[in-house]
C-alpha cells in the first residue's frame, strides 16, 4: 500500500509539473504574440494598397468633422505604398446639403494639396464621373476649369509618412472646390473654396485581400517550406502534445507500479 502510495504521488508531481510547464510554456508564446504597433512600424510598410481610415476634420474649429466630410466614400479610402513612398486615394461623392429654405446636391469640383514647402498643388484625378453624373452648378464648374467637362471622383496625392505622430494618426491639409457653395455665395465670392484637414489613422490599416491572395501565392511558388502554421494554430498543437506526453508518462509510472506490485507479490 505505502509503495502504491508513493507511485500516485510520484505520478501527482509530474502531472502538475507538465501541467504548469505546460501553462509556463504557452505564456511564453503568447507574450512574444503580444505586439502594439507605433509609429515607426507604420512608417516602413510594405509595397502595396492598404485600407485606411479618414475623417475630413474642419481647418479651423479643433474636433469639428468638415462639410466635406459626408462627401468621402469613407469605405474606398485607399493608402498605396511604391519604393517606400506613401500616397492616398480619397473617392468623392454627391452631397445634399440644407441652406436656409431649399435643398441642393452638388458635385466636388476639385482638390488641391499642401506640398511640404507649403505650396497648394492640384491632385492627381485618377477616375472621372461620366458626362450624365451632374448637378445643376456645371457651369460655375466650368467657368473655374473651363477644360473639363465632368467631376472628378477619385484623386491622388501624396503623405508624407515621417508625420505620422505617436498615436499613429497623420493630419494633412488639403483645400476643395464646390461648385454649389460657390453658387450659395455668388460667382467669384470665393465661398467654395474652404480648406480642411484630412486624418488619416493607420491603426486602422489593412492590406487588401486582392494584396494578400499575391502575397501568399508568391510565397507557395517560391518558399513552400515558409507556409507553416500561424503562431495560434502552432500554439493549441505544442499545448496538445504537452497533454499526450503528460498521459504518457502518467501511464508508464502507473503500469511500472503495477508490475512492481506484482513482482513482489510473486516473490511472496
Amino acid at each position: 500500500m505505502k509503495l502504491k502510495n508513493k507511485f500516485l504521488a510520484v505520478s501527482l508531481a509530474l502531472v502538475t509539473t507538465l501541467g504548469y510547464s505546460s501553462y509556463t510554456g504557452l505564456l511564453d508564446k503568447s507574450e512574444k504574440i503580444v505586439h502594439v504597433a507605433k509609429a515607426e512600424d507604420f512608417k516602413n510598410l510594405k509595397d502595396g494598397t492598404y485600407s485606411i481610415d479618414v475623417d475630413m476634420m474642419h481647418a479651423h474649429t479643433a474636433g469639428q468633422k468638415s462639410m466635406s466630410d459626408g462627401a468621402v466614400e469613407k469605405s474606398e479610402t485607399k493608402l498605396i505604398v511604391e519604393n517606400g513612398e506613401y500616397k492616398v486615394r480619397l473617392t468623392f461623392k454627391p452631397l445634399t446639403r440644407q441652406f436656409a429654405n431649399d435643398t441642393f446636391t452638388g458635385y466636388l469640383g476639385n482638390l488641391s494639396y499642401y506640398d511640404k514647402d507649403g505650396s497648394v498643388k492640384d491632385c492627381k484625378v485618377v477616375e472621372w464621373y461620366s458626362e450624365n453624373e451632374k448637378d445643376d452648378f456645371m457651369d460655375v464648374y466650368k467657368q473655374k476649369y473651363p477644360d473639363r467637362t465632368v467631376y472628378p471622383k477619385v484623386l491622388e496625392f501624396p503623405l508624407d509618412k515621417e508625420k505620422i505622430d505617436a498615436n499613429n494618426d497623420l493630419e494633412t491639409r488639403v483645400k476643395v472646390f464646390v461648385p454649389v457653395m460657390e453658387s450659395i455665395g455668388g460667382s467669384g465670392s470665393g465661398m467654395g473654396t474652404q480648406d480642411a484637414k484630412p486624418v488619416f489613422h493607420f491603426s486602422s490599416v489593412k492590406a487588401l485581400e486582392t494584396e494578400k491572395k499575391e502575397e501568399a501565392k508568391e510565397q507557395k511558388e517560391t518558399t513552400p517550406a515558409e507556409n507553416a502554421p500561424t503562431e495560434q494554430k502552432a500554439e493549441k498543437k505544442d499545448k496538445k502534445s504537452y497533454v499526450i506526453v503528460g498521459i504518457i508518462v502518467l501511464l508508464v509510472i502507473i503500469i511500472g507500479a503495477i508490475v512492481s506490485v506484482r513482482r513482489k507479490k510473486n516473490k511472496k
